[in-house]
């Protein structure tokens, strides 16, 4: 035990002088300034809102703090939570009642209440990742000196048939609305599959598997050095991209394919380059806006006023929520289980809940004009919409517990299915975040399906860890190695 606590002592003393340097303190000093640039845009509001505006800046900064221990730990699923709380639960509200954008903003203990669940859940994601913070550098020195192992003889063929044919099938079913725009596409998946939810589900799942397949073939052909196949799966790669355009896909479903392509092919160590991807979307997200409808222009961007009302309405539909409970109480559960069980079909199950987002449509219309049912209901107020405090709470948890195995687990291998489901996560993080939780569960049970297919053809084979020798040699990475699982599992 002693030689354990001496390399874990060694390495986070290394992990500290590599992982922390100019790139965190220029991210510090970025978001801390646009913190700070947002108070004092809403100087009028703190004398009205001082406890929420205390609290939100608190989350601000705790929010802030775990981006920096996420980039530290090289973990994308808590970096992009954190961004999370930090842009919807922090920087866009503070903004948001500066600009008095919304009616709802004039029940000023609803908004304070709003502040609370915010931090309430960022606190839970603070103890997770300072737990995270003391098992991480234990196990990156294995992470560090893995050389992926491929297998023999690797499935080309028949992954690339898969991809070819889920291709074709795409563009035969969905030919003429294949560029569109995302509204219309979305009326061809509801007449294809006749439920607009596990339409949704089925859709993903039959567009999607031609992406992670060309991924999966891309990243071992290129590791194996077979030219052929390299060529081959980036002409299928691509031809994956057509079927995904950003005429018909929404942002946040594009930008996680990004994600997962990021977190997958460089096996989960260029944390810094997928946050660039994620700054160079968030920047570039209202101008894909002009795709939802068809013969929209530029116009009709999200830039301006809408970029913080719009884009960012989490904070405000939980102000609504808690309206909306104020009025018919909590569901007990219903909007959860209707989540969970969004693959039933409604002729079968008649009384099958209506989507949360739809019960908080009709409180914020009594207030102002919505102009959609398609609303932000992020994750832990649908554990509150469910089962009030205690529900957000446990909502809370159960998230940032998951997240935090998940992620440990995924270190072990980067060849391994678990790694495949972290990076599916990764992709779909925010979707789920942002919710409502219909819309998170459809994506999610999506994608990994298709994911998982693509995995199972293509490998059938338990990869192992290679382990470096130079640096520790083999007895003392053999002791290491067994320290490792004592050291997660404390």
């Amino acid at each position: 035990m002693h030689s354990y606590t001496r390399i874990r002592h060694s390495l986070n003393k290394q992990a500290s002088v590599t992982n922390g340097g100019l790139f965190c303190k220029v991210l510090a000093a970025f978001l801390v300034s646009a913190l700070l640039l947002a108070i004092f845009a809403s100087a009028d509001a703190v004398p009205v809102f001082p406890l929420t505006f205390t609290l939100l800046a608190i989350n601000g900064v705790l929010s802030i703090y775990g981006q920096l221990e996420a980039i530290r730990a090289l973990s994308p699923l808590h970096y992009i939570s954190f961004l999370f709380c930090y842009l919807f639960m922090s920087l866009m509200p503070i903004l948001q009642i500066g600009y008095k954008i919304d009616p709802v903003f004039n029940f000023h203990e609803v908004v304070l209440l709003t502040s609370v669940a915010g931090l309430i859940f960022t606190l839970f994601g603070f103890v997770s990742i300072r737990d995270l913070k003391n098992k991480v550098p234990v196990i990156r020195e294995l992470v560090t000196h893995e050389t992926a192992s491929a297998e023999e003889r690797p499935n080309y063929i028949l992954l690339a048939g898969l991809v070819l044919a889920f291709s074709l099938a795409t563009a035969l079913i969905f030919h003429r609305s294949l560029f569109t725009s995302r509204d219309a596409f979305g009326y061809a998946v509801a007449g294809a599959f006749g439920d607009k939810t596990t339409g949704g589900a089925l859709a993903g799942f039959l567009m999607q598997t031609p992406f992670f397949g060309a991924a999966m073939g891309l990243r071992t052909s290129l590791l194996k050095r077979d030219k052929f196949w390299i060529a081959t799966f980036s002409v299928l790669l691509l031809v994956s991209l057509v079927i995904n355009n950003p005429l018909i896909t929404s942002r946040f479903k594009l930008a996680g394919l990004i994600f997962f392509f990021v977190d997958y092919f460089f096996r989960g160590k260029r944390i810094k380059l997928l946050i660039g991807v994620l700054v160079l979307g968030i920047s570039l997200a209202p101008m894909f806006q002009i795709f939802r409808y068809e013969g929209t222009t530029y116009r009709d961007t999200t830039y301006g006023d809408k970029y913080i009302s719009t884009d960012y309405d989490a904070f405000q539909m939980i102000c609504y929520t808690f309206l909306t409970v104020d009025r018919n109480g909590v569901s007990w559960g219903s909007n959860l289980v209707g989540a969970v069980l969004f693959w039933v079909p409604r002729s079968m199950w008649r009384e099958k809940p209506e989507p949360s987002s739809f019960e908080i449509y009709y409180t914020a219309h009594r207030y102002k004009e919505v102009g959609t049912n398609n609303l932000s209901v992020p994750l832990m107020i649908e554990g509150y919409y469910a089962f009030s405090w205690v529900g957000l709470c446990l909502i809370s948890m159960v998230y940032w517990w998951g997240i935090t195995r998940l992620y440990l687990r995924s270190l072990r291998s980067s060849d391994s299915l678990v790694f495949v489901l972290r990076c599916v996560v990764t992709g779909v993080v925010l979707i789920v975040l942002r919710g409502p939780l219909v819309i998170g569960s459809t994506a999610l049970i999506g994608n990994f399906a298709a994911a998982l297919l693509a995995w199972r053809v293509f490998r059938e084979w338990k990869p192992r860890l290679v382990r470096g020798t130079r640096k520790l040699g083999l007895s003392r990475m053999g002791r290491l190695a067994r320290a490792v699982p004592q050291g997660l599992e404390s």
